[in-house]
């Protein structure tokens, strides 16, 4: 079928180039597939030998750049036991890949993020095995035709040399490196976001609703994959109305209607297993209201940080605020239940205290500019520590954002043309200041950032060829305005050691997890410089002295976390032990006694006051508390008598 074309078929966007190039000229042809070779082939900007090599050449540099850059980082990464052994929201994604890969393709809950990854990674270790540095690998190749796919949006909109560059600065984008080889989202999203940019443009001369059924099916996956892509379609919309809506009405309903469905038949399929599943009419994900409460409640601080004991898990945090919601409001709810209220009780805080939620969002509009890379699952800037390669003088986003604020405002003569890749720093925009601020969140700008910043530099390196001085100032003079807005120091010191603490205590748990207690037992230390009270931390600390006999050392570290959360059975029963290990049984028989005061119906409470009692030497009280604990769990008694005959032996060698 012969579709109308009913808005101009070449892609080419860079007029505001063209209109200030010698070598354009009104009356000339434009080719679709390459119009920079038209417009400056005898622009003093490049030598005309240059120009003729195809483009086909530009592309492989791009690819080659970018394969031989992840292959270094990744053979100099892929033994080590931070990238084979996920944490945090990666070992939540891991976890639930292996049981999709083992056949629970449905599972059992409520989605807890967004499910396309999820089924990706699973498919991923159902061929190859649950190997999380197989998966990382396929990444960092995925991150390959990522740098592939901005050459070619960048040369399908402008030129080649655009293209170019920003295909090479995506190569050479150190942060990059540290995504793609993380078990997260940003890779993934960033490659359906520029498969939709490039079979939009592709389409935009098609009338035709099954021409644009294929962007809403990638838009689709973008939503599966982060639910705020549904801005996209908002913005394709818009797009597509001020392009030919104001002058067909019926035209533009043809490609909206295409793009609605196309969403619509991926997105159906999730809010049906939810149905099945949870018997809830939930879209995707039921994250909204508790991330829009993290973000922008009084305690907020611009960033993802726990908030007590909310927060803390990707795995339960859904169950986790649903619980607190229940907590609150005295009754049974729903999972969208749950997530109207942390919406209505974030609301209820802005309105308690608006002054606050205005400084919150001026330090989210900076902090989504700043060079800082806020990461929610590890700490950039301690992984740099970590991972050498990363140390090296990468393209970070202190000096990207300048040169793409630039392009931005350089081409905003062309805004409705180019309205898609505004939309795609619109989105993430978006995104960071209404709930938080995060690298994560952020990344999702990079591709358009990418080839903004190339417009602006190669516009810049054209006036300067040109001799044209008088139009340098405001470009430099906005790059430089920039430059100190991006790259001045955003993040407090407090806020700095506190992502280092969780940094270094992450880390050491997986070691400890792993039983390396003494690498451990060096990342909890230095997790405590940076945060000398928190009682995590002086926990694990003082756990790992145990585990490597510094009795004596770990006494204090787990007496000062005992003092900050004296009512944690956990942490009562760590320091019993250590009370005992130090040999110190009267002292360690009244916490017990304290213990049980606290809880007289726990039968392990009795059962620790009965094991004080035997370390102390007091048999008969401690056969008094232990026919207590059989009494209430008779299934205690084997472990009761190998206790009992184990203490009083090693009591027997310690006398002798």
């Amino acid at each position: 079928m012969n579709s109308k074309k009913w808005i101009p078929s070449t892609p080419g966007a860079f007029n505001m180039l063209a209109a200030n190039s010698p070598a354009f000229k009104p009356g000339m042809k434009r080719d679709s597939n390459n119009d920079f070779l038209q417009i400056i082939s005898n622009s003093p900007l490049f030598r005309a030998g240059k120009l003729k090599r195809p483009d086909g050449i530009m592309l492989g540099i791009v690819l080659i750049v970018s394969l031989t850059v992840r292959l270094v980082y990744f053979l100099n990464v892929y033994q080590e036991i931070w990238f084979t052994h996920p944490v945090i929201d990666s070992l939540n994604f891991h976890e639930w890949a292996r049981r999709i890969a083992s056949g629970e393709l449905l599972g059992t809950g409520v989605f807890t993020q967004s499910p396309l990854y999820a089924y990706w990674l699973g498919l991923v270790y159902r061929i190859g095995g649950p190997r999380p540095e197989m998966a990382a690998g396929l990444q960092l190749l995925m991150g390959v035709l990522n740098c592939g796919l901005i050459y070619l949006l960048g040369r399908r909109l402008f030129t080649s040399a655009v293209g170019l560059i920003a295909g090479l600065a995506a190569a050479l984008y150190g942060v990059s490196l540290f995504h793609e080889g993380t078990l997260l989202t940003v890779t993934l999203i960033n490659f359906l976001h520029l498969i939709l940019l490039l079979t939009v443009y592709r389409v935009q001369g098609s009338e035709s609703w099954i021409a644009w059924l294929l962007p809403g099916l990638m838009l689709g996956l973008s939503i599966i994959t982060r639910p705020n892509a549904v801005l996209l379609l908002l913005v394709l919309a818009i797009w597509l109305y001020f392009v030919v809506g104001r002058r067909n009405i019926h035209i533009f309903i043809r490609p909206v209607a295409g793009l609605v469905l196309g969403v619509i038949l991926i997105v159906i399929p999730v809010t049906v297993r939810n149905i099945m599943v949870v018997h809830e009419p939930i879209i995707t994900v039921s994250t909204g209201g508790l991330n829009f409460y993290l973000g922008n409640s009084i305690r907020s601080r611009g960033f993802h940080i726990p908030l007590g004991d909310l927060g803390c898990s990707a795995g339960t945090i859904v169950e986790d605020f649903k619980r607190e919601a229940e907590k609150q409001t005295g009754r049974r709810l729903s999972y969208r239940a749950s997530n109207s209220y942390w919406f209505k009780k974030t609301l209820d805080e802005i309105r308690q205290d608006p002054g606050h939620w205005q400084q919150l969002l001026l330090d989210k509009f900076l902090l989504f500019l700043n060079h800082y890379e806020i990461t929610t699952s590890i700490n950039y800037n301690s992984f740099r520590e970590l991972a050498p390669v990363l140390r090296l003088p990468w393209l970070a986003f202190g000096v990207l954002c300048p040169f793409a604020l630039l392009g931005m405002i350089l081409l905003r003569r062309q805004g409705r043309e180019l309205l898609p890749l505004y939309g795609l720093v619109l989105v993430g925009f978006f995104t960071n200041i209404v709930l938080m601020v995060s690298s994560e969140y952020r990344y999702v700008v990079l591709p358009a950032f990418f080839i903004f910043a190339a417009a602006a530099v190669v516009e810049i390196v054209r006036r300067i060829r040109e001799r044209r001085w008088s139009r340098l100032a405001m470009p430099l003079s906005l790059i430089i305005c920039f430059a100190l807005l991006s790259n001045v120091d955003m993040v407090s010191a407090q806020a700095h050691n506190s992502r280092q603490s969780t940094a270094h205590k992450n880390f050491g748990g997986l070691l400890f997890k792993l039983e390396r207690y003494q690498p451990a037992l060096r990342e909890f230390a230095l997790a405590r410089k940076f945060a000398p009270n928190n009682k995590e931390i002086l926990f694990a600390l003082g756990n790992t002295m145990l585990k490597v006999r510094q009795y004596r050392e770990a006494l204090p570290v787990i007496e000062e976390a005992y003092r900050l959360a004296p009512n944690e059975l956990e942490l009562m029963n760590l320091y019993i032990q250590a009370l005992t290990l130090n040999q110190k049984y009267t002292q360690a028989v009244e916490i017990c006694q304290a213990a049980v005061k606290m809880a007289p119906r726990d039968p392990m409470r009795h059962f620790n006051l009965g094991i004080a009692y035997l370390w102390a030497g007091k048999d008969k009280a401690a056969d008094q508390v232990f026919e207590r604990v059989l009494e209430q769990a008779p299934e205690l008694a084997a472990e009761i008598a190998e206790q009992k005959q184990g203490i009083r032996a090693q009591r027997t060698r310690s006398g002798e």
